[in-house]
């Protein structure tokens, strides 16, 4: 089975952005009930009726889906419907935050993906999890501990989370590919912890190393680094979800100045479908609609 190492770098100051995903996203509001749990959720959509691939976001702790929106937006754009609930107890303004709270965001997870497959505007066989710090661990212990896991899921990503938080055994039982990412430079000192993640896995699996990368700041912030880090984040969604080609992995590298180092070769999948948009200077239209979903109670 394939395993995948990419090791990416800032590049020189006047390095251009990777061009992202643009277009009309729609983006609205819903509460997902998790038993006794409410759940303020964001939910962004590409344009038309569907049925999307389902990317599913979990929040890292003392924050909230929208410090995420750019990266969220850009997947949407890129034609996932995107669900990311916010996690009481991880998240300021629902209670008071607290540590053990993280006990219940795979639940909190897995709720809100069956809010959204309620809907009707979602493809219920190409479903992704994609988790930040503590929804990273949280991805990580949904992917890795049968405890936690949701069957529904075919690809799972980790963005600085951990592995061995969550209490039992984790083990090489991801039911899809895994990307596992994580900064050299992280302040809480995360990487050793995310790297096991990935050692951990299952085959297909995928380690981008981001050289000089912060816990939060590869994912959210403007400069050529972090645009090729969520570029990278959407080829890995295309190709595990949308069955294109992983050496869309191997084109950014090459385009955008990233190390690539490979172990194994890539499995094999049809010819490449679907690519990242042209650059684009226009700003994305967005519309903002009030419409909420049905509300859907899980005792997960």
């Amino acid at each position: 089975m394939a395993r995948l190492f990419l090791s990416t770098h800032s590049g020189s100051p006047d390095a251009s952005l990777v061009p992202e995903p643009t277009g009309p996203v729609v983006v609205r509001a819903a509460d997902v009930q998790n038993g006794g749990r409410m759940l303020p959720t964001v939910v962004y959509s590409p344009p038309g009726p569907g049925p999307f691939p389902l990317v599913a976001f979990a929040h890292g702790y003392a924050s909230v889906p929208l410090r995420y929106d750019r990266m969220l937006r850009g997947w949407a754009a890129a034609g996932f419907e995107v669900v990311a609930p916010a996690s009481p107890g991880l998240a300021p303004g629902l209670g008071p935050l607290n540590n053990a709270a993280q006990a219940s965001q795979p639940s909190d997870v897995s709720a809100a993906i069956s809010a959204v497959l309620f809907s009707g505007t979602v493809d219920p066989s190409r479903i992704a999890v994609v988790g930040h710090s503590d929804g990273g661990s949280s991805v990580a212990a949904m992917a890795l501990d049968p405890a936690y896991r949701d069957p529904r899921v075919a690809a799972w990503v980790v963005l600085s989370g951990q592995i061995g938080v969550f209490p039992g055994g984790y083990g090489p039982s991801n039911s899809g590919p895994m990307l596992v990412m994580v900064g050299d430079n992280d302040e809480f000192g995360n990487w050793p912890s995310t790297k096991r993640a990935y050692d951990v896995a299952a085959s297909p699996k995928a380690f981008i190393a981001i050289h000089g990368g912060r816990h939060i700041d590869p994912f959210i912030d403007q400069t050529p680094q972090a645009s090729a880090v969520r570029v990278s984040i959407i080829d890995f969604l295309q190709a595990t979800l949308n069955h294109t080609d992983w050496s869309a992995f191997a084109a950014i590298a090459a385009s955008h100045g990233l190390a690539l180092t490979t172990a194994g070769a890539p499995p094999p999948t049809p010819p490449v479908t679907t690519t990242i948009p042209s650059p684009t200077t226009t700003t994305p239209s967005t519309t903002t609609s009030t419409t909420t979903p049905a509300t859907t109670t899980t005792t997960m």
